[in-house]
């Protein structure tokens, strides 16, 4: 399916404020078909899922970003916060490692 420019900012949003499918699915009620919308935000090469997940991450690096620039400035829980971070990271990996990306 097609989506226009402002639907696609909408996706954005969504995925800056993490809003899940359901959430999604029920603040469009009516406006989309919800069949291939679902297909759409599933697609990796989909413009849907594109633009949520860009939200995500750009939310995700900002705040990573801010915990990391007070870790710098010393402040003791965002330094503590980080190493949690790093830890749970390397920790996802190794999952990810031994049994797939499932």
């Amino acid at each position: 399916m097609v989506y226009d420019d402002a639907f696609l900012k909408q996706m954005k949003l969504f995925g800056l404020l993490k809003y899940d499918l359901k959430r999604i699915l029920s603040i469009l009620y009516g406006q989309i078909d919800a069949v291939q919308f679902k297909q759409d935000f599933a697609d990796e090469n989909s413009d849907v899922y594109k633009n949520y997940h860009n939200g995500k991450d750009s939310a995700d690096f900002a705040i990573d970003k801010a915990l990391f620039d007070l870790a710098i400035k010393g402040d003791v829980d965002a330094i503590t916060k980080l190493e949690e971070m790093r830890a749970d990271a390397k920790y996802n990996d190794m999952v990810k490692e031994i049994y797939g990306n499932e």
